[in-house]
This record gives structure tokens, C-alpha cells and sequence, in this order.
């Protein structure tokens, strides 16, 4: 039987592995594919969402980040219609570096606090 330090220590130490690899973190850390699940039918992200997630890793790999020292931010704008995956995109995002950088910190915005409240913290809680 292992202690849940050893698990916590497993689960970090296999999460941590993906500090430059939203989109390997991505596949990893959500059920795609499991009976049951509502990804069930799912088998990954959208090609755009994939597209992001593999460019925002090589951003974090040409900045040479050591999980210590700050490096220029990475900026993306997507322009799209509604219900297309950009705020399950911002939770994926958010989970990734919260799960992958101990003790990091972050700001979130929208246009409007609604928007935070019906949107973006729903589906943060949903993917997390």
C-alpha cells in the first residue's frame, strides 16, 4: 500500500513531465476516449485547439524556461464565433501551468465580470 505522500509525489513528478507540453498535458490529464465519460466520444482537442497547445509548448522550449526565472510572456489573440473551444482552450491553459508550476501565480481577465462568472470560471471548474 503506498502513503498519499507517495502518490502526491507520483502524480507530481508524471505531471511535471509535461512543463513544456500543454498539449501532451492535455491529452494526459483528461478522460478522452473513456465510457462514461463526457469524452467518451471525444478522442482529443479540436485541430485549431492542438495547433495552439503545440505552439504555446514550443514558445515555452525557445524561451529555454527553468520553471525559476521569468522569460517574455507568450501572446495569442484567436478571433472565432461562439462555441468553438475557446474557453475550455483558457481552462486547459490555466490547469496546465497551475498543475505544472509549483507555487505559480496568474491573473485572469474577460471583457466583463459576467463573463468571468458564466463563462470562464464555469469551465475551469469543469476541466479541473
Amino acid at each position: 500500500m503506498t502513503t498519499p505522500a507517495t502518490d502526491d509525489e507520483a502524480i507530481a513528478e508524471f505531471v511535471g513531465g509535461f512543463a513544456d507540453d500543454p498539449y501532451g498535458f492535455v491529452l494526459a490529464c483528461y478522460p478522452w476516449g473513456e465510457p462514461g465519460t463526457p469524452l467518451e466520444h471525444e478522442t482529443g482537442p479540436d485541430d485549431w485547439q492542438r495547433d495552439e497547445l503545440i505552439a504555446i509548448g514550443n514558445d515555452v522550449k525557445a524561451r529555454g524556461f527553468n520553471g525559476r526565472d521569468p522569460v517574455d510572456p507568450i501572446r495569442a489573440a484567436v478571433a472565432s464565433g461562439h462555441g468553438i473551444g475557446k474557453s475550455a482552450m483558457v481552462a486547459w491553459i490555466t490547469d496546465w501551468i497551475m498543475s505544472t508550476r509549483p507555487n505559480c501565480k496568474g491573473t485572469i481577465t474577460a471583457g466583463t465580470a459576467p463573463q468571468l462568472e458564466t463563462k470562464t470560471w464555469p469551465e475551469l471548474a469543469k476541466w479541473t
